[in-house]
C-alpha cells in the first residue's frame, strides 16, 4: 500500500511537470507566431508606403527637354485667301503695299499674309480696311534643312538683336542654312512681324519643317 501510494505521487507529480512544460511550450509558439505576424504586417506597411513608381516627382523642376515639342500660337495680318498660287501671286504683284507679303499654304488654300505676331495685340494695331486677323499655330516636323529648336527660338524673339545673336550660332551646316536665310529677310526688313512671316514661309512651304494649323 505505502508502495502504491508513493507511486501515486510521482505520477502526479510529473503529470503536473509535463502540463507546466507543455504550457510553457504552448506560450513560446504563440509568440512566435504573433511575432512572424507583426513583422509581415509591419513588412506590408513599409511596402505599401513606397511609391511603386519610385522617388515623388519634382514639379517644380518639372520641365519639358524640348520647348518645340508642343504648338506655338501665332497671329497672321491676313490679306486675302486663294484656290491657287498663281491668283495669290497676281493678288500680290497688283497691290505695291505688298512688297514684303508672303503667299503662305496649308489646308489647300494660299493665303496672303504681310505680318506675323506673337500676340493679338501686335496684329491688331496695325489692321486697316479690307486686312483681318488670322490665328494660327505651328508644328514643329521632322526636318533636314534646319534645327526646330533654332528655329522656335528665332521665331519667339522679340528683339532684332536676338534673332541676329541666334543666327550667328553657326554650329553645323543647318544652324548656317538658317543664318543665311535670316540674313537675306534682314537685308530688306528689321520688322520681326515680316521676319517671322517669311521664315514660315520658307520653312513651311518649301521645306515642309513646319505644320501650320487653324
Amino acid at each position: 500500500m505505502k508502495f502504491g501510494k508513493r507511486y501515486s505521487n510521482i505520477t502526479v507529480f510529473m503529470a503536473m511537470l509535463h502540463g507546466v512544460i507543455i504550457g510553457i511550450a504552448a506560450i513560446a509558439v504563440v509568440g512566435i507566431i504573433f511575432v512572424g505576424a507583426e513583422g509581415n504586417r509591419t513588412v506590408d506597411k513599409i511596402e505599401n508606403e513606397i511609391p511603386a513608381s519610385g522617388p515623388a516627382e519634382d514639379k517644380e523642376n518639372d520641365t519639358s527637354a524640348n520647348k518645340t515639342t508642343g504648338s506655338l500660337a501665332l497671329y497672321a495680318k491676313q490679306h486675302g485667301a486663294f484656290t491657287t498660287s498663281v491668283s495669290a501671286a497676281t493678288f500680290i504683284a497688283e497691290d505695291p503695299s505688298l512688297s514684303t507679303a508672303a503667299i503662305i499654304q496649308s489646308d489647300g488654300q494660299y493665303f496672303v499674309w504681310s505680318a506675323v505676331g506673337l500676340s493679338e495685340v501686335e496684329i491688331e494695331g496695325i489692321l486697316e480696311e479690307g486686312t483681318y486677323k488670322k490665328e494660327f499655330s505651328i508644328n514643329p516636323t521632322s526636318c533636314d534643312m534646319v534645327h526646330t529648336t533654332n528655329l522656335w527660338e528665332v521665331l519667339e524673339a522679340d528683339d532684332i538683336a536676338k534673332i541676329k545673336q541666334l543666327a550667328s550660332k553657326n554650329d553645323d551646316e543647318k544652324a548656317k542654312e538658317l543664318a543665311r536665310h535670316i540674313d537675306t529677310i534682314t537685308a530688306f526688313t528689321n520688322d520681326l512681324k515680316v521676319i517671322r512671316l517669311h521664315l514660315l514661309s520658307k520653312y513651311a512651304n518649301t521645306n515642309d519643317c513646319v505644320k501650320i494649323s487653324f
